[in-house]
């Protein structure tokens, strides 16, 4: 197999492991906010605000990833594309001291958060697909980004806040 194809598939495994984990976080920020649409972000936002040690994970996230693109090509180093690979795992301890699990009680697993936790992924995985084609493996990298910003997306699409879908 092409190494090429490797790092992809490598980086593709690594940002769905990377957004799984990721997503539980957001999850229970939304059931926090009773899944209203625009306040997973505005959580994300105040926890930058407060806690601005998250941003410096960010950065190191985005240096591996414009790495793994930029530097193998200016370098004429192709090992560097494996930068790409690692680059999601950079966002796991953000926000910072957000535990994975409930520090007061653990996540509830209603079929609210199921379908939440499925449109979160999902607009994660479309918009995943689209910048991996266009960037290539660094790609994975811009869904997990913006998580709380597609876990609002996804919010907003559901009608799980509005009581249309229960």
């Amino acid at each position: 197999m092409a190494t090429e194809t490797l790092i992809l598939l490598a980086a593709i495994t690594s940002g769905l492991l990377t957004a799984a984990l990721q997503n539980l976080k957001w999850l229970r920020v939304a059931q926090r906010v009773h899944y209203l649409p625009r306040e997973v972000a505005r959580v994300e936002r105040l926890w930058f605000d407060r806690r601005p040690v998250g941003a410096l994970w960010w950065g190191l996230a985005a240096m591996f990833a414009l790495l793994s693109v930029q530097g193998a090509a200016w370098l004429e180093m192709p090992e560097l594309a494996w930068a790409a690979v690692i680059a999601p795992l950079f966002i796991l301890p953000t926000p910072w001291k957000l535990p994975f699990r409930g520090v007061t009680s653990p996540l509830a697993w209603t079929p609210r958060a199921i379908r939440a936790y499925a449109g979160i992924l999902l607009a994660q995985v479309l918009v995943g697909v689209l910048t991996v084609y266009l960037l290539g493996p660094a790609g994975v990298l811009i869904p997990i980004l913006f998580t709380a910003n597609l876990a609002d997306l996804a919010l907003g699409f559901s009608g799980i806040s509005n009581g249309t879908c229960r």
